[in-house]
C-alpha cells in the first residue's frame, strides 16, 4: 500500500522511537522530536509503539495514496487535508485509494506524524529505521523525502488493526473515520513552562536552576533544528573560568555555550559535547518543547528527580489506558 510524495515540505523524513544503546559508539539515537504524538499515532492505527512513521515538520507536504490505506495523523505540527476535505487528528481514518493527502497550517505546534498500519517501511539501521541524515543513515536512503519518493507499508497487519479496516471498510470514494478520537492537549499560555532537573555543572553559574534562572523568560530561536533547542535570552555568567572535558550528554539535557546562551539537546544530538550541563529537561516535556516554535517563549522550573519520575510515570500509565480503551472499541 505505497504513498509517493508529492510535496516533501520543510523537512519529512522516516522516524520511529530511535536507536538507544549505540551512544558509547557515538552513534545518536535519533529517532521522532515529539515521541507521545508519534505513539499516539501508531496506537491509532493499530501498530507497535515503534513502528516507523513520517515526521514532518510545519505544514506543506502533500503526497497521494496509490491503494486504500488505514492512516492516522496526530502533532501540532499542522492540519490535514484529503483531497481538499479537512480530517480531524487523533483518529483511524481508511483513506481510498489516489487520493490526495496535503498538510496545511495549523497553530499549535511545529511537528506532526503521520502512521500507516503495517508502519512504513524503511532501511533499519542498529535496530531502528529512524533517519539520521549527517550520517545518511536509516528512513528512506538515509536522507530527508523528496519529490517521487514511494513508501511502502508493511504487509503484516495486527489484529487490532485488521478489526479497525474492517469496521471502517466502505465501497464509497469518501474517507471514513470513527466519530470517537484523541485529543492532543497544547499549552495555551503565553510563557509555556518546562520543568528542568540540575544538571552536573549547575553551580558553575552565578545564575543558576536553583535561584534565578526561574525567574528569566526565552524564545526559541530560527537556529533550532532536530539536534538542539537553541534559547535567545539573558546570557549566562560562570562564577569563574573553568573548562569541562568533552563528557556525556543526551536528549533533554541544557548546555550553556562558550557566549552563555542555552542549547536544549534533542532528538539527533550528539553523544558527547563540551559545554557545561546546566540542567536536564524532564523526560515527560521533551514532546512539549519539541513542538514550539520559533518565537515561543518559555520559563524553566525546577523540580526534584522524584518529581520528574512520578510525571513520566503519569504519562506511560495515560497511554496504556489510551491503548487499552482504543482495543475495547474493537472487541479485542
Amino acid at each position: 500500500m505505497p504513498i509517493r510524495i508529492l510535496k516533501p515540505g520543510l523537512l519529512c523524513t522516516v522516524q520511529d522511537l530511535g536507536r538507544p544503546g549505540y551512544q558509547s559508539d557515538g552513534i545518536p539515537a535519533c529517532g521522532a522530536m515529539d515521541r507521545y504524538s508519534m505513539r499516539l499515532a501508531n496506537m491509532l492505527c493499530g501498530n507497535e509503539p515503534g513502528a516507523a512513521v513520517l515526521e514532518t515538520a510545519w505544514h506543506g507536504a502533500q503526497w497521494i495514496t496509490e491503494s486504500e490505506i488505514l492512516l492516522a495523523f496526530c502533532g501540532g505540527g499542522a492540519k490535514w487535508q484529503v483531497n481538499d476535505g479537512e480530517l480531524p487528528s487523533g483518529r483511524p481514518v481508511l483513506v481510498p485509494a489516489f487520493s490526495v493527502i496535503s498538510l496545511v497550517p495549523g497553530s499549535r505546534g511545529f511537528y506532526s506524524y503521520l502512521a500507516a498500519a503495517g508502519g512504513f517501511r524503511a532501511q533499519v539501521h542498529q535496530g531502528s529505521a529512524s533517519t539520521y541524515i549527517p550520517a545518511r543513515m536509516g528512513g528512506y536512503q538515509g536522507r530527508a523525502l523528496q519529490v517521487g519518493d514511494v513508501l511502502e507499508t508493511g504487509a503484516l497487519k495486527t489484529m487490532l488493526a485488521q478489526r479497525m479496516v474492517a469496521s471502517l471498510k466502505s465501497s464509497g470514494k469518501e474517507c471514513h473515520y470513527p466519530g470517537w478520537g484523541i485529543e492532543v492537549e497544547f499549552d495555551p499560555a503565553p510563557v509555556k513552562e518546562i520543568r528542568i532537573l540540575d544538571g552536573p555543572e549547575a553551580d558553575w553559574f552565578e545564575l543558576n536552576p536553583g535561584s534565578g534562572l526561574q525567574q528569566e523568560t526565552f524564545a526559541i530561536s530560527v537556529q533550532s533544528n532536530r539536534m538542539a533547542t537553541r534559547l535567545e535570552g539573558k546570557k549566562l555568567r560562570a562564577c569563574e573560568k573553568r573548562e569541562l572535558l568533552s563528557t556525556a550528554v543526551t536528549r533533554g539535557t541544557v548546555q550553556v555555550t562558550h557566549d552563555g546562551s542555552l542549547l536544549v539537546l534533542m532528538a539527533d544530538a550528539q553523544t558527547t559535547g563540551g559545554y557545561p550541563r546546566i540542567a536536564q529537561v524532564a523526560a515527560a516535556d521533551l514532546p512539549r518543547i519539541a513542538q514550539l516554535r520559533p518565537g515561543d517563549r518559555i520559563r524553566l522550573k525546577r523540580i526534584s528527580w522524584e518529581q520528574a519520575e512520578d510525571l513520566y510515570l503519569e504519562e506511560e500509565r495515560k497511554l496504556k489506558q489510551l491503548e487499552r480503551s482504543i482495543a475495547m472499541r474493537f472487541g479485542l
